[in-house]
């Protein structure tokens, strides 16, 4: 309808009745307000400006034709929604592309309706993850292009989404609400190549939030809310190796593994490549001292996870101990073993143990 509206306004202005379109250019806007203002630098020298009354009085006419097709705009979008939401009233994306069109058009009172759009969605979807989430992005748009600043988020904007986002942990407090916030500062703080940076945009000689910092303190604040998932701790410990944290990381490892998140075979994973990147960062010579500690964590990772998932393991610890022959075998033994096993309890032979 109100592609219709538009075209139709278009064959208007082509014959010369009208001015303008439906569609929001705030740059041809801003360009033209800027020209009227300084009208007088565009006037030639010896021009004569005996028609501006006549001119305005133009102008004024244009404006309530324009006003009109606005407000047709705006009544057509407002009756098109009502019935949307009433017809689909648990759709959030519904919603969404309804305010992506009010954005993306010139419509009469449209200020008026962007609140009513967005009291509606806080009202129906406010126990919603994925709601928190556009939300607190809409504050990184740039209001004079509607596009989305994905790589330089400006300090204030940074502030304004960090603050849906910490209203939203409060009322939604779930895995999924911190996974999104994470996410959100990750994408705010890594460069084209996948660094990240804690200076440029967000230096703290500024005194601006540090994005890095602070995604730190959301992870943990994640944990203290007993929001913690096998993916978000992976995330936490990943963040700290990146940052050149090894030390905290081997310790929130150590930590995790020895708490809640005992049988997670991606955090043991961590857990091992880390103690074995520590060994190895030591020393380009493995001493026996590291080998030990290392065939010893893996044999107590192996009683608490479950044989069917612990291939990336055994994997890991057969790459690692290829040139050690002692440990090696011992590996090889011990795998043995295991497989015996797996095979009695699958197949109802206990008498396979006694070998």
């Amino acid at each position: 309808e109100l592609t219709y509206l538009n075209k139709l306004k278009a064959r208007r202005v082509a014959l010369g009745e009208d001015e303008g379109t439906l569609v929001c250019d705030h740059q041809n806007a801003n360009e033209k307000q800027w020209r009227d203002e300084n009208k007088k630098l565009f006037m030639a020298l010896d021009e004569k400006r005996e028609d501006d009354e006549a001119s305005d009085v133009h102008n004024e006419e244009s404006n309530k034709k324009v006003n009109l097709f606005q407000e047709q705009g705006l009544s057509i979008l407002r009756t098109v929604y009502c019935g949307a939401v009433e017809a689909l009233p648990s759709s959030f994306s519904l919603r969404a592309h309804f305010f992506e069109i009010l954005e993306a058009t010139n419509l009469a009172h449209s200020e008026e309706m962007r609140m009513e759009i967005l009291a509606d969605m806080k009202r129906d979807f406010s126990r919603e993850p994925e709601y928190w989430d556009w939300l607190a992005k809409l504050e990184t748009i740039d209001p004079r292009s509607r596009k989305e600043l994905r790589k330089e988020i400006m300090p204030d904007q940074l502030q304004k989404a960090i603050q849906v986002y910490e209203e939203a942990i409060n009322i939604v407090p779930s895995a999924m609400m911190f996974n999104l916030y994470t996410k959100f500062l990750m994408d705010a703080i890594v460069h084209k190549n996948g660094e990240t940076q804690s200076s440029g945009f967000f230096s703290a000689s500024d005194h601006t939030l540090d994005p890095i910092s602070h995604m730190l303190k959301v992870y943990e604040k994640a944990e203290s809310m007993g929001c913690i998932t096998e993916d978000l701790v992976c995330q936490h410990i990943s963040f700290y190796l990146q940052q050149g944290g090894l030390d905290e990381a081997r310790e929130l490892a150590e930590r995790l593994c020895n708490g809640e998140l005992s049988d997670s075979v991606q955090l043991w994973v961590l857990r091992l490549s880390i103690e074995m990147r520590n060994v190895t960062n030591k020393s380009p010579s493995l001493i026996k001292a590291d080998l030990l500690s290392i065939f010893e964590l893996l044999k107590t990772v192996l009683t608490k996870v479950a044989i069917s998932e612990a291939e990336s393991l055994w994997l890991m610890a057969l790459n690692f101990f290829a040139n050690q022959r002692h440990y090696f075998d011992k590996l090889v033994r011990y795998s043995w073993f295991h497989w015996l096993k797996m095979v009695a309890v699958t197949r109802d032979f206990p008498s396979l143990l006694l070998v």
